[in-house]
This record gives structure tokens, C-alpha cells and sequence, in this order.
């Protein structure tokens, strides 16, 4: 079971250090169809698609490495009304 579980944490690094690099393609071209609208007039009609793929794909691919790291925003507004009992429940209902 011990070695399962580091083949499954060995996948999640290296797709986190694979996957990591995509959200820049994103901002790219983003950027492109910002600049193609505002400077050129004519907006791309790829671009909206191409960015809701890739960050999906970025979303999915990225939550088990940013879970492991810690990564994910944490409101604790909840947290802070609750006592130290029943702090783990809510941890354990929403992780």
C-alpha cells in the first residue's frame, strides 16, 4: 500500500511541475485576443475556447499537487467561529 501511494504522489509532482507552466500559455493568449480586439478590431474566435479547455485541463491536472502543497486558498471565516473539536469535522467535510 506504502509503495502505491508514493507511485500515486510521484505522478502528482511531476504533473504538478508539467502542468504548472500551462497557466502562462493561458495569460498568452489571453493576452493575444485582448490585444487583437482593442488594437485590430477583430477578435480571435478561438481564443475564449482554447483558454476554457486549457484551464480546465489546468484545474483538473493541478488539485492533487496543490491539496499535497498546501496550495488552494482557505477561507477561514468558519474556522475562527468554531471550537477545537469540531474544527477537524469541518476540515475533513471540505477537503
Amino acid at each position: 500500500m506504502n509503495a502505491i501511494a508514493k507511485a500515486i504522489d510521484a505522478i502528482n509532482e511531476a504533473f504538478g511541475r508539467v502542468i504548472a507552466p500551462l497557466i502562462a500559455i493561458i495569460t498568452l493568449i489571453v493576452l493575444y485576443d485582448i490585444a487583437s480586439r482593442f488594437l485590430f478590431g477583430r477578435p480571435s474566435d478561438w481564443a475564449f475556447d482554447v483558454t476554457k479547455m486549457l484551464f480546465g485541463a489546468h484545474f483538473m491536472l493541478m488539485a492533487a499537487y496543490g491539496l499535497r502543497h498546501h496550495a488552494h486558498v482557505e477561507v477561514d471565516v468558519l474556522k475562527r467561529l468554531l471550537s477545537r473539536k469540531s474544527k477537524p469535522c469541518l476540515k475533513c467535510s471540505v477537503t
